[in-house]
């Protein structure tokens, strides 16, 4: 669900901007494969942060890595998202 909200949430705001118009429709689809891409990788890196995090320091551990593995997790979901945005859209 993290996922969903934080990939919702990024959409949302690149639609604001296609609507005003400061992105294309090719930047807008772009930004839709890094939001996609940033969702999954939110969520995955904050289930096995948590993990990670629970088995160090439980409760503590947990909520610290949590919060590391889902801005790692988003970091590199948009980062592989604007490369594949980069060769499925030209």
């Amino acid at each position: 669900m993290s996922g969903v909200l934080s990939g919702g949430l990024a959409q949302i705001e690149d639609t604001f901007s296609l609507v005003r118009g400061t992105i294309t429709l090719k930047e807008y689809s772009r930004a839709t494969t890094r939001n996609i891409s940033g969702g999954f990788g939110f969520a995955a890196g904050l289930s096995f942060g948590a993990a990670i995090g629970s088995s160090i320091l439980p409760g503590l551990g947990t909520i610290i890595g949590s919060l590391i593995g889902g801005l790692l997790g988003w970091q590199i979901g948009c980062q592989i998202g604007n490369q594949i945005g980069h060769v499925l859209i030209r």
